[in-house]
């Protein structure tokens, strides 16, 4: 009989869980969800001697939207995913910017390897109009 693997992350909000008084985890697909979010927003030198770990979003909010900007986008969330967090499988990958504001919307369709039910992860960074 195959054993349930659970998935289990620190919170990175550090709430504390009022019952046993220990920093919140989060679990199972809240876990990967969160771990994503974070790989999305790595910065060069955030992790230490592995500065090839930069997808630079916040960086390229402000850079020229053109001549490529969508796809190397693509191509970096792909293969860092890929590195950073085995436990899914990156189904596709779209990105939207608009060239007259500088905001970017990304959006990761995954399915996590263990439980095989698709999932997604829509990130938005830049100015809100609402």
């Amino acid at each position: 009989m195959a054993k349930e693997v659970i998935y289990k992350d620190l919170d990175l909000t550090f709430d504390v869980n009022p019952l046993t008084g220990d920093i919140s985890t989060k679990t199972g697909i809240d876990a990967i969800r969160q771990s994503l979010r974070n790989i999305l927003l790595y910065n060069i030198f955030e992790k230490p001697y592995f500065t090839e770990l930069d997808i630079g979003l916040r960086s390229l909010l402000f850079e020229n939207k053109k001549n490529g900007f969508v796809n190397y986008l693509k191509k970096r969330i792909i293969i860092l995913t890929k590195t950073l967090e085995p436990r899914v499988t990156v189904n596709d990958v779209i990105v939207k910017s608009g060239t007259d504001s500088n905001a970017v919307v990304v959006t990761v369709y995954y399915t996590p390897k263990e439980t095989q039910t698709k999932d997604t992860l829509e990130f938005f960074l830049g100015k809100y109009n609402g």
